[in-house]
């Protein structure tokens, strides 16, 4: 079973169970900037900095009780890095942009009963690469190519998050969260059965609204 059916399994299970729990599930949406970069274990590939991507997408909130709720967001995100290389005989850089389809699996904990809730979340992030191209400098000379064959497609996360929550009305919700995005899975193919490797890290500030529904 590919990676796409299994994200579409769990929003389709979570929107059906909302139906018959619709007095404790709120849905929404939630966008924002993710400050990004790939990094690697690998001393020689290069000087790496962060690169700013969007973020948009839902979000599915199932309210266990007063203090706990389980999230879900599906959502379109982008992330990257910038790398430079500087050698004897070679002077490059590069930028490279990638689109990930993501699915933040969270738990989240709601610390005062108050129209203002701080919060609290944290879970797995499970990504699946779309596209990732690289635009390079190599001694001068500019270049284009879609490097997709040189990464896994599949990538895991943990989120951690704090945020607050205000109740604006009784059916609706004024979000804000910052979250940490921390890759677990060695994403650079080239790099597969090696002790090295290359992962995901993401500093991520979002804005939504979330309704009962």
């Amino acid at each position: 079973m590919g990676i796409k059916t299994k994200i579409s399994i769990v929003i389709l299970s979570l929107l059906f169970f909302s139906n018959i729990t619709a007095a404790q599930v709120k849905i929404g949406f939630l966008g924002g900037v993710n400050h990004s970069i790939f990094n690697s274990t690998n001393a020689h590939m290069g000087t790496r900095s962060y690169v700013t991507g969007f973020i948009i997408g839902g979000v599915i909130n199932f309210q266990l009780n007063q203090l706990f709720s389980l999230q879900a967001e599906p959502r379109y995100t982008q992330m990257g890095f910038n790398v430079n290389i500087t050698e004897a005989s070679l002077e490059a850089s590069a930028e490279v942009h990638s689109e990930f389809i993501e699915l933040p699996l969270l738990v989240v904990i709601n610390f005062t009963e108050s129209s203002l809730k701080p919060l609290v979340s944290a879970g797995i992030n499970i990504g699946y690469l779309q596209s990732i191209e690289q635009d390079s400098k190599i001694n001068g000379e500019k270049t284009k190519i879609d490097v997709i064959r040189d990464y896994n497609r599949v990538n895991v996360s943990l989120d951690l998050g704090i945020g607050l929550q205000y109740h604006l009305t009784p059916a609706s919700n004024i979000i804000f969260n910052t979250r940490y995005s921390h890759g677990l899975s060695n994403i650079n193919k080239l790099l597969n059965g090696s002790s090295e490797g290359t992962y995901t890290r993401g500093i991520q500030v979002l804005l939504g609204a979330m309704f009962k529904i």
